[in-house]
């Protein structure tokens, strides 16, 4: 219903409730990404809730994924693509995770083996690059 305001709110409300809940952080930090008015420390917040998620458990690839976009958008690659290594440890045959690990190696200057081979992984597996 694209009412994030809502959803973020419900969001805060729930991880009172349940602190040890993995996702309920990762959902703060989407919903948060959503608001119309980009809120002060968006993504300083959005990057301690991925962090926490983590911590918590919750480490499916999309989290490891929104934290490295949220490191690239603090201009940390070096950080971001930390942050992919450490998801593909756990998910070897995530094809988003290879993509954006391979995209951020070649934007840091990394044309070796690293950043076209998990290009090329990634097309094997049959990622399609967002457009």
């Amino acid at each position: 219903m694209e009412d994030y305001p809502g959803a973020l709110a419900e969001c805060e409300a729930a991880i009172v409730l349940a602190p040890g809940e993995g996702r309920l952080y990762f959902d703060r930090a989407q919903c948060r990404s959503q608001l119309e008015a980009e809120p002060e420390g968006l993504h300083e917040d959005s990057l301690a809730d991925y962090e926490r998620a983590l911590e918590v458990g919750h480490r499916e690839p999309d989290v490891f994924l929104a934290k490295a976009i949220t490191l690239q958008d603090l201009e940390a690659l070096d950080l971001a693509v930390a942050a992919l290594d450490a998801g593909l440890a756990e998910h070897p045959e995530a094809a988003e995770l290879l993509y954006f690990r391979g995209t951020f190696k070649g934007a840091l200057g990394d044309d070796d083996e690293g950043a076209d081979a998990g290009l090329a992984r990634a097309e094997s597996l049959g990622f399609v690059a967002p457009v």
